[in-house]
């Protein structure tokens, strides 16, 4: 009898419990790339969201400032000019934070489009401003309901609309994705355990015929020995420790 054949039984249980092993480390894997995706993924869900209310903040901050152009046309704020750069600092410091949120080129890209709209709105509300303390107010009433109006708000609302629009779709994409790790992280999870469960299953029913069974009737002829009986026979055929 070889020594591959005498080690057989314990090869057995050892490839067995290796397969148990390797399993739960599977499991124990799955289970941190799931916790890694999940964190991460609810990471970008916050940054999107975060991006969409800075861009609705930057626009609200806005609307708030050119209230005053109304108020200066119509006389009844003369400290509209003042009022209105004021309200811009918190405009600026929307902007720049907004800025610190976009990681893409596209999202850079948003940002540029808002503040240049922004600009010109802010340069067209300067010569607004310019006119009405120069007294002319047929010009001022002009360009606040022509270009100011009609115009460059119009176009100031497009671009941080497309931006929260495009925040909004990310977080769809987001959430699909981390709906898509979940499931994945399920049906791995489910085989693995499957897997561990049949190992567990086979191992037991192995155990049970192939080492308890043998080792039950050791002990009743080593008793039987040991009473004066040497007539109950053992399976000599075996390829294993028991069978030497």
């Amino acid at each position: 009898m070889t020594y591959k054949e005498i080690m057989n039984l314990r090869r057995k249980l050892l490839i067995t419990l290796g397969t148990l092993v390797l399993l739960g480390l599977t499991i124990a894997g799955i289970t941190v790339w799931t916790t890694v995706q999940w964190e991460s993924n609810n990471e970008d869900l916050q940054n999107h969201y975060t991006r969409s209310l800075e861009a609705q903040r930057v626009r609200a901050a806005t609307f708030q400032a050119f209230k005053e152009i109304p108020d200066a046309l119509v006389g009844e704020d003369p400290n509209a000019r003042q009022e209105f750069e004021e309200a811009r600092v918190g405009v600026q410091q929307d902007f720049e934070t907004w800025a610190d949120l976009a990681d893409t080129d596209e999202e850079q890209q948003q940002v540029r489009e808002v503040r240049e709209a922004y600009d010109v709105l802010v340069q067209n509300a300067g010569e607004f401003f310019d006119l009405i303390e120069a007294g002319a107010w047929e010009e001022a009433i002009v360009l606040a309901e022509g270009g100011l109006e009609e115009r460059d708000f119009e176009d100031f609302e497009a671009a941080t609309e497309q931006a929260v629009i495009s925040d909004r779709d990310v977080c769809d994409d987001v959430r699909a994705q981390a709906e898509s790790t979940r499931q994945t992280a399920q049906l791995v999870l489910l085989i693995a355990s499957f897997g561990i469960l049949s190992l567990l299953l086979l191992l037991a029913a192995y155990l049970a015929s192939a080492l308890f069974r043998p080792l039950r009737e050791l002990g009743h002829a080593l008793e039987d020995a040991e009473r004066g009986d040497l007539d109950r026979r053992l399976d000599e055929d075996r390829a294993d420790e028991l069978g030497r």
